[in-house]
């Protein structure tokens, strides 16, 4: 069977800033059929949105991000992270196709296809479109997130994805090469997000509300052609 055209893989699309993260523990947690993935990082229950561990009162924030946005979580199953897709992984290849088979060797080794064969949908939250979706996953579920209000999407952005780490570890799914984007922040590891833009505040507000608008439309210019 080629995995990537299995039918229970979820993914929820949306803009960074969209509360997306937070849909989707709305939606694992209304719909059995939808794998949470439970544990003390991310939350034993998709509600769970506690940073501190309540057995041991001390903050449980392997998943780094869950500092600033406590609705983040990660694909964690049995300790080990399903691996990345779309834009977390892009940039660190020269060419997307050569991760394929890395991606559905260690989806398989962690458990992803036993979750599917389980009968529950695998949830990615991702930040592409639909076309780019289905060209890669032609049977999956998609559920897209479209805001009315982008500057609400550019304010939660500002104080949430800016803030996050721009290094990713990534080392089980980087390649032997260093990209230019992954020179650039092997180079700084400490930057956040908003360290990478090189300007004013002002001007990058201007920039993140220009890109979340641009995706925002090309998102809706897809629905309505379906």
């Amino acid at each position: 069977m080629n995995i990537f055209e299995h039918d229970r893989f979820l993914f929820v699309a949306f803009e960074q800033g969209a509360k997306g993260y937070r849909y989707c523990r709305q939606i694992a947690n209304e719909n059995d059929d939808i794998h949470w993935y439970s544990c003390l990082e991310n939350g034993v229950t998709p509600l769970d949105v506690s940073t501190t561990n309540p057995y041991r009162y001390e903050p449980r924030l392997t998943v780094r991000q869950r500092a600033i946005a406590p609705n983040h979580f990660d694909r964690l199953v049995n300790g080990k992270m399903l691996p990345p897709l779309f834009n977390v992984i892009e940039p660190y290849y020269n060419d997307i196709e050569e991760y394929y088979p890395l991606f559905l060797k260690l989806f398989i080794e962690r458990g992803g296809l036993d979750i599917m064969e389980g009968g529950k949908y695998v949830m990615y939250p991702v930040h592409a479109l639909r076309s780019q979706i289905r060209a890669k996953f032609p049977n999956a579920m998609i559920q897209e997130i479209i805001p009315d209000d982008i500057d609400k999407v550019v304010e939660h952005y500002l104080n949430t994805t800016a803030k996050f780490p721009a290094y990713l570890r990534l080392t089980d799914f980087r390649p032997d090469y260093l990209t230019p984007y992954a020179k650039k922040l092997e180079e700084n590891k400490n930057a956040t997000i908003r360290d990478l833009f090189n300007g004013t505040n002002s001007e990058y507000k201007a920039h993140v509300n220009n890109e979340i608008v641009k995706q925002v439309q090309l998102r809706k210019d897809e629905v309505s052609k379906i």
